[in-house]
């Protein structure tokens, strides 16, 4: 699962689109896109409530996923 903030000032939004078209080529990985990350380039971290919330999306993913 690949999330960005749309705030986030030091990593372009362009970098997250590459990675995806790179990781989109790998045999069997499945590339998902996360929404929910806000603010400046640490926020996720020091909000850790975003990060917990994109690793049940992806747990609850996996498993919907079998």
């Amino acid at each position: 699962m690949l999330e960005q903030s749309a705030e986030d000032h030091l990593v372009p939004m362009s970098q997250r689109e590459r990675l995806t078209a790179t990781l989109a080529g790998v045999a069997g990985l499945r590339v998902v896109r996360g929404q929910r990350l806000t603010g400046e380039h640490a926020a996720p971290w020091e909000n850790g409530i975003m990060i917990h919330r994109s690793l049940v999306d992806t747990l609850r993913f996996l498993r919907e996923d079998r």
